[in-house]
């Protein structure tokens, strides 16, 4: 119920688009808003948590699917890194465990004028 209107906010950008998500997997839905606005010449940036940063390195390979061609899209795509390397190792290759440079905000910018902030993860 969500994304319906989530999406109409999301169609009613005419200039910019900033998404920021710490769980940002576009699906099919995502990217054919993503090609209607940069079709429209909307600019459009995503931030979201590198591999490095990530606790959830399952959802980032689900990110990574379509990073390429978000890109060719013409996509600003920002990745959030600590810039202090951690010694310590991974725990395991599912979790790492660790939150201490990770990014949580989930938030959605319209033409700097519309500001959505919530819970909700930008995922499938």
């Amino acid at each position: 119920m969500m994304w319906d209107q989530v999406a109409a906010l999301l169609r009613s950008g005419q200039t910019e688009v900033i998404l920021i998500s710490p769980y940002f997997i576009p699906g099919a839905t995502g990217m054919a808003l993503v090609r209607e606005h940069r079709t429209r010449g909307v600019s459009v940036r995503v931030l979201t948590n590198s591999l490095a940063s990530m606790d959830a390195p399952l959802a980032h390979v689900g990110y990574a699917r379509y990073r390429l061609a978000m890109l060719e899209q013409g996509v600003e795509l920002n990745e959030l890194r600590s810039l202090v390397d951690d010694p310590r190792p991974r725990q395991s290759a599912v979790s790492s465990g660790s939150s201490r440079a990770s990014l949580h905000t989930k938030l959605i910018n319209i033409d700097r004028r519309v500001l959505f902030l919530g819970s909700m993860n930008l995922e499938p």
